[in-house]
């Protein structure tokens, strides 16, 4: 039996552009680790990442109808993505970003279903190496230290939380996020107020025409409304940031560094890079 090839990443070739750093279907969830380290490829503070290219990422719990808010990352396309379809912060990359497709592979074959149905033909009839499956193992633990210091440290272990019972729900959250964007930005000429103003439309145009709209479509709404609800809120959680939690960060940030030095140093996983 012939063995399936390895994983490979080879944007522009199997797949159209560099999909999972674009598409709707992949939004990353980044960590507080991230935005530090982000902010040392960058040269920005925490602070700056968040105002200039963060986001929020939305998450379904398991109680009826409500969502968790965590930090997330622009991702139409990700604003780090060269034009040469490469990461710009390769080095530097989000915990959430090195994951994919590993965790896919390793935790969730249904994402894997999904997703090569979608388009992802880099997963299409692959398998894992032992080098990969290490590389995201020994990931997967950095990751779970990392959340664990975000609750505590970052939320308190009361990171945000919002119910959405029915269609109004949301719509007292919209006229929130338009009356909000509309202080801090009087003539709508930022591109946070561009993107607020397209979920408008979209969210009136969908329901008069009574077009059906996609869980995927639905979360980026809610992204671009509880960016703007919360942007202020977390802009303080991350100014508040003290030397212990700094400290944690510093240690993570050290493993995974090693992490990512031991990926290089053999046969790469991937061909994104810098």
């Amino acid at each position: 039996m012939t063995q399936q090839p390895y994983f490979r990443c080879d944007p522009g070739n199997l797949c159209e552009g560099a999909k999972c750093c674009s598409s709707i279907e992949t939004p990353v969830t980044l960590s507080v680790g991230d935005y530090l380290r982000l902010g040392e490829a960058t040269g920005r503070s925490p602070v700056e990442v968040w105002h200039e290219v963060g986001d929020v990422s939305v998450t379904k719990t398991n109680e009826k109808n409500q969502w968790l808010i965590l930090l997330g990352l622009l991702h139409d396309p990700c604003p780090y993505l060269t034009p040469n379809l490469k990461c710009g912060v390769y080095d530097h990359r989000p915990l959430g970003c090195a994951s994919f497709p590993f965790f896919s592979f390793l935790f969730s074959r249904s994402d894997v279903a999904y997703y090569t149905s979608g388009g992802y033909d880099c997963m299409s009839n692959v398998q894992l190496s032992k080098d990969q499956r290490r590389f995201a193992q020994e990931l997967k633990g950095i990751m779970s230290d990392e959340a664990s210091i975000e609750q505590h440290l970052f939320w308190q272990e009361n990171p945000p939380v919002v119910q959405l019972r029915a269609e109004e729900g949301i719509d007292n959250y919209v006229d929130q996020a338009v009356s909000l964007q509309m202080t801090r930005d009087p003539e709508g000429n930022h591109q946070r107020s561009k993107r607020l103003q397209q979920t408008v439309f979209f969210i009136h145009e969908h329901s008069r025409q009574r077009i059906p709209v996609s869980m995927d479509q639905y979360r980026a709404c809610l992204r671009s409304i509880f960016y703007v609800i919360y942007r202020d809120a977390i802009t303080q959680r991350f100014e508040n940031l003290d030397e212990q939690a700094i400290r944690s960060y510093q240690g993570t940030t050290a493993r995974l560094r090693r992490l990512f030095k031991k990926e290089q140093a053999r046969n790469p996983l991937r061909v994104i890079q810098r």
